[in-house]
């Protein structure tokens, strides 16, 4: 459809009330802005590599495919730019970020030290943790490898845990922010076979977990590095 305007959908949006509850006196689904909605559809697309690396996307192609307005559609490719997820093309758009190894490399060293920084702290200072909801999202990564997309957003949620046993809000921003980034390189590191690829995955999460429980910080990050060595040998492979 053409046209301007971010306007928003729901599910029940033909009761339509202006307020929480239909004509019919139950509650709605949430709206989403369809901006929202775009870059939902859009990141997933474009982690999941449907939209191949280099790919060029103009604003006008998109709101065609996705069936909306230019303005919701616009945002979203902003968003998703500054997200490192896409680039700017002068003069045709923006393109699909390719994950280049040097990329790998840098992004998994980065959310590496992010982790490390915080369980060292951790250590060192004898504070006490739990890490309780980290093996609970490993074991629930373990349940869900049959479901790529969900396999991988508890891998991060775990990682990202890890990250933030400091309670430090600052390394929880910065490793949430490089979170779509991770997933990228996860997905790009075992998509050719993802259950094998993960049955290795979860042997290195075992190591990583075994670490934290004995307070081993040498033992955790000869553990993540051999996980980001793993992770990019996958990737080499492909």
């Amino acid at each position: 459809m053409e046209g301007e305007g971010s306007g928003t959908i729901s599910v029940h949006n033909m009761y339509a009330n202006n307020g929480s509850q239909n004509t019919f006196g139950y509650e709605e689904a949430p709206k989403v802005p369809l901006s929202q909605k775009a870059y939902e559809i859009l990141r997933r697309r474009i982690i999941t590599r449907e939209l191949e690396p280099g790919m060029v996307l103009s604003e006008q192609q998109v709101a065609r495919s996705l069936e909306m307005s230019r303005t919701p559609v616009r945002e979203a490719l902003a968003r998703l730019q500054n997200e490192k997820l896409l680039k700017y093309v002068p003069q045709k758009g923006v393109s699909v970020r390719e994950m280049t190894v040097r990329d790998f490399v840098d992004v998994a060293t980065l959310f590496r030290a992010l982790q490390t920084f915080s369980v060292s702290e951790m250590i060192k200072q004898g504070h006490e943790f739990s890490i309780d909801e980290i093996v609970y999202l490993h074991e629930e990564q373990k349940r869900k490898v049959g479901d790529p997309w969900r396999c991988l957003e508890l891998n991060i949620e775990m990682h990202t845990g890890i990250a933030g046993i400091l309670g430090n809000e600052c390394i929880i921003g910065v490793a949430r922010n490089m979170a779509d980034l991770v997933r990228l390189a996860g997905y790009v590191s075992s998509r050719s076979d993802f259950s094998r690829a993960f049955d290795q995955v979860f042997k290195e999460h075992d190591a990583i977990i075994d670490a934290l429980r004995a307070r081993d910080l040498e033992a955790f990050s000869d553990a993540l590095r051999k996980h980001d060595e793993g992770a990019l040998r996958r990737m080499t492979r492909i």
